[in-house]
């Protein structure tokens, strides 16, 4: 990769003259992109599991159903209300949940979309693992990231995800990383949350 770079060692993206640690080459498949996707949203499931607010609307909702039909039994107006109420919040909840796993089940389809649209997907990339951070290119486009600017990473079965934010990462699949890059990734994001 270094007949590629510019002289001087930076481009558009910054310098980035420091050692490299390794290299990695790969090209993403779909079940690449359905896996990258998929730990993903099990990352943002685990994050909406540990909110407290989420847990008491759960929890009101079964109270309150609860009471509804406690207080119903004896056709009081207000155990209509009650459980009406809990009807509401309970639909709400599984409504939630099925819009979280639709996406999930048809996330094959719209990954062999992605693919479709976007070439660069497809072709082989080279990442450069270096002192100062992570360096990519393909044969249409080159990027650079100083290890600092992740807020957090996922080390999966089957993809690395290195997060600029919570929605926007940069994925590798997990076959293309060597002993030498798992070092690098262990030791250059230690202090880094795993999503």
């Amino acid at each position: 990769m270094s007949a590629q770079e510019p002289q001087g060692g930076a481009d558009a993206n910054g310098p980035h003259v420091s050692a490299v640690l390794t290299e990695l080459s790969f090209t993403l498949t779909v079940a690449d992109l359905v896996a990258a996707q998929r730990a993903h949203l099990r990352g943002l499931l685990r994050r909406i599991g540990r909110s407290k607010a989420l847990w008491v609307v759960i929890l009101l909702a079964v109270l309150a159903g609860g009471a509804g039909v406690w207080l119903d039994a004896g056709q009081n107006a207000s155990g209509e209300l009650l459980l009406t109420v809990g009807l509401i919040a309970g639909c709400a909840v599984v409504g939630g949940a099925l819009g979280l796993l639709i996406p999930y089940l048809l996330m094959p389809r719209s990954c062999r979309r992605l693919m479709r649209q976007q070439k660069s997907l497809s072709q082989t990339w080279h990442a450069e693992l270096r002192e100062d951070g992570l360096r990519v290119a393909s044969p249409s486009q080159q990027g650079f990231v100083i290890w600092a600017n992740y807020i957090a990473w996922h080390r999966g079965k089957r993809m690395v995800l290195l997060y600029h934010n919570d929605r926007l990462f940069q994925m590798i699949p997990a076959h293309a990383v060597t002993a030498r890059a798992w070092a690098v990734f262990d030791d250059k994001l230690a202090g880094l949350p795993q999503r």
